[in-house]
């Protein structure tokens, strides 16, 4: 443990501010079994920010739910149209979660957050909790979820009027996909985390700008001989006992890597999301 503490230290002071990725871990924002397709991913969504546009695939309406187990900070569902901005009126949900980063839901059916979904602000949901609908209101090209994690500067005044956070965003790490990471273009199926490898070992690597490896075990991950993380780069290396990294190990300035020792999809979460609790309206279709 305690070699692991100093290098990732040594590791820490050498990078600096790129896309980094999230903290925590959390499911695809669908309903359970509903197919779900990358419109725009970290990279190729409009902006600066790693944000994402997903859609259900096939006939709707698509139930959204929550990615994490959290507390709903902020809710917006009384608008109805389509926007081209100035201002956007989109609809929208921040939930808070205990690992300190909040997640942001946008576009939904006006009135199915606070109605069809029954929620209001300071409600504690758990992870697969219907939030409302997917629709296209505010500034959306067609029906969509905008999904993206972050947090804020100052938790007095966190996001602005029309509702963008004040603070930092990360790359979502998603569960039960490949990489971990959505990415444009593919198609994946929602449902709650389940488990992950016992260890992971990786192969030489060396990543680019806009590149990422991000490994998750219940036990160990291992760094292979020769990993470099380049500036632009993105790096996250989560087990439940061990991260080694080995002395061909590098993460570079302008690279982002961080590695943390906890159980794969282990969450603080709500005491109230047990197997066998009913917290509001659990998703389970």
């Amino acid at each position: 443990m305690n070699q692991l503490i100093i290098t990732i230290i040594c590791v820490l002071v050498n990078i600096a501010a790129s896309a980094q990725a999230s903290k925590g871990i959390y499911r695809i924002p669908y309903a359970n079994g509903t197919q779900v397709r990358i419109w725009q991913d970290h990279i190729t969504h409009a902006g600066d920010e790693p944000e994402i546009d997903m859609a259900g695939v096939g006939n709707g309406p698509f139930r959204i739910v929550a990615a994490e187990d959290g507390e709903i900070k902020f809710i917006q569902d009384s608008f109805s149209a389509t926007t081209n901005g100035n201002p956007c009126n989109n609809n929208y949900v921040w939930i808070a979660h205990p690992n300190g980063e909040w997640t942001k839901y946008s576009h939904f059916t006006q009135n199915s957050v606070t109605g069809n979904a029954g929620l209001s602000v300071g409600d504690q949901v758990c992870a697969g909790t219907f939030l409302g609908f997917e629709d296209d209101v505010g500034c959306a090209n067609g029906e969509h979820l905008h999904f993206e994690v972050g947090i804020p500067f100052d938790l007095n005044d966190p996001i602005t009027a029309g509702g963008f956070i004040k603070g930092n965003e990360f790359i979502p790490i998603i569960c039960n996909i490949a990489g971990n990471v959505f990415v444009q273009g593919t198609t994946d199926t929602a449902g709650p985390c389940g488990s992950c490898l016992s260890t992971l070992n990786n192969t030489n690597g060396t990543f680019n700008n806009q590149q990422y490896d991000i490994d998750i075990a219940s036990v160990q991950v291992s760094a292979g001989g020769h990993v470099v993380f380049n500036a632009g780069s993105t790096g996250a290396y989560r087990a439940g006992r061990r991260v080694v990294l080995t002395s061909g190990f590098h993460a570079k300035r302008g690279s982002s890597f961080y590695a943390m020792i906890k159980d794969c999809n282990s969450s603080p979460g709500n005491p109230n999301c047990g197997a066998n609790s009913k917290v509001l309206a659990i998703d389970n279709q």
